[in-house]
Formats: structure tokens, sequence, C-alpha cells
């Protein structure tokens, strides 16, 4: 983070988010916006569509979609026909371009006419000319409150925005991370916890693939810029559990003192240190990406 309470430059920064209600100590409501619902007794149920999946195809495809381009509209723990096909051919940029000439759907409409045309390629009821009432809004940022409610703590509302880093941001980032970027880095989604009217912690979502293993990460972030919260959302063959102890010893640390498994009191992980190393980077690009977004001048990164 930058000098200073960070918090004041989140509240300060001109946005104009999408809000959302989250269900937690104070009160609960229905969220403004489409939310999939993931907490069943208290456990995350996994999913695996993401904020930047439709970013990526806005960013490529030149246009905005909701969640249901590639998942059902009555329950978003689900994949359409479009979307079981997306995750087939690579759940990446380059399977979207994959699946363009594919009738997902089978309503006699490739994936590709659909979506020039305004229907969803998952949903054979909606066609070109009849794209149906639930493929509108798609300028409205989707707000996944049960999943962010894990990791934004003691909060009543969440507030979404969804920035393009410029060449200043992605210079800041490259250098603090100390990583290659990815595509994806450019295009980031963040979740500002609300209390009344005040903004007291923010999160992110992190992805990263090992061979054929997926992990996904959701990071929440407090004011002093100190990690609150990581929850493990995807975790590859072993499951999110085996890596639990490893990632609550990482709670109250900032991104310049983010320990490996077995440094700093922080558990070992057997044999899974090319996915500890990911966990960390992508944890402190992301806040790095905070860093950014918010510091008003390349000399006020620190």
């Amino acid at each position: 983070m930058s000098k200073g309470n960070e918090i004041e430059d989140w509240q300060r920064a001109p946005v104009a988010p999408t809000r959302g209600r989250i269900k937690g100590p104070v009160r609960s409501g229905a969220t403004v916006f489409v939310v999939a619902i993931f907490l069943i007794a208290g456990l995350l149920r996994p999913s695996h569509g993401y904020p930047i999946h439709r970013r990526l195809f806005k960013a490529t495809q030149k246009k905005s979609v909701r969640c249901e381009l590639c998942h059902s509209r009555t329950n978003l723990n689900d994949h359409n026909p479009y979307g079981r096909d997306w995750v087939k051919h690579g759940e990446s940029v380059a399977a979207f371009k994959a699946i363009e000439g594919i009738d997902s759907d089978g309503d006699g409409y490739t994936n590709d006419k659909e979506l020039k045309e305004g229907s969803n390629p998952g949903d054979r009821t909606s066609v070109p000319g009849k794209p149906g009432p639930h493929w509108g809004k798609a300028q409205e940022i989707p707000v996944p409150t049960e999943k962010l409610t894990v990791v934004l703590g003691d909060v009543d509302g969440a507030q979404a925005i969804e920035p393009d880093l410029t060449a200043r941001h992605l210079g800041i980032l490259k250098k603090g991370a100390g990583t290659k970027l990815k595509f994806s880095d450019k295009f980031p989604t963040l979740y500002f916890g609300l209390k009344g009217n005040r903004r007291t912690s923010v999160a992110m979502f992190r992805h990263f693939q090992l061979n054929k293993e997926r992990f996904s990460l959701l990071i929440g972030i407090n004011t002093s810029g100190k990690i609150r919260k990581v929850a493990l959302l995807r975790a590859g063959k072993k499951g999110p559990k085996f890596y639990a102890p490893y990632l609550t010893c990482l709670a109250g640390r900032t991104k310049a003192n983010l320990p490996l498994p077995g440094q700093s009191g922080c558990p070992t992980l057997s044999g899974q240190d090319a996915v500890a190393q990911g966990i960390v980077r992508e944890i402190k690009t992301a806040l790095w990406t905070i860093t950014a977004l918010f510091s008003k001048s390349k000399g006020n990164a620190g």
C-alpha cells in the first residue's frame, strides 16, 4: 500500500460503483444485481465463474456480457452449454475464439452469430431477434456477495469497480510485484466492503495454473494494507482444506513480508513448493494492484 492511510484514498477515488447487500452480522438483504449464492452450511461451494472471465471476454470481443454468458440463469454455480464448451476448450481467451463456430445451445445459430446479434449462445430460448428478458443489463457489475463475506469481514454492503490499468499503473505493478505480468492483470475487479457509507476493506480474485491444475484465490485487505483473510476457492487436486493452515498464517501480513511455507512460523506444505510460490505471487500482485491504482504518483508507491 502507499504510505499513509490507504482507505482515505479509496474513499476519495471518483468511482461509479455497483453496490450489493451482504448477508452478514449487521443486516441482510438481496443484492441489487445478479448474485450467486455460495455459502452452504458455512462452507464455500465450488464454482468456476469469476469476474476475470467476463472481463477478458469484453476486452477481446469488445462486448459487455453478464455471467449468464457461461452460467445457468437459474443457478450460477452451473455452466450452461456455452460455458461447458468454453471449459472443454481450455477456459481461456483462446477458448472464446475456438467455440465461435459451434452452436452450443442447439438453437440453430452459431455462438458467433448469437453474440453479434445480441442473444445468448448458452440459452436455446434466446435467439437473434428474441434475446429474452434475462440477457440485458450487461453493463452492470455482478457482486458475488456471499463469497466476499468470507474475506471482507463485518460489513453490510459491497461496492465494485472495474478499472483498466494504464501504462503508469502497470509500471508500478510490474516493479513492485517483481514478476512478469499477465494479460489479465490489466483488468482487475475490486470489491470494497462497506460499513455504512465507509469503505472499510477491499477484495480481489486472483488465479493461476500449474500444469493442468487451476487455483483461484479471494484476497481480503484491510485499511492499513494488511491481509485480512485469503480464501482458496479452487485448489487443484489437494483441495482448499490442505492449504488452509498456511493461508491462515498470512493474515496480518503485507506485501513486504509474505512468507513461504515453513518461514516466519507458517506451516509447511509438503511437496507443494510451486503452488506456494504461485499463491504468494498472486497475493503480492493483488496488493500491488491496489497500490498502483490508488497511489497519487510514482513516488508514492512505497
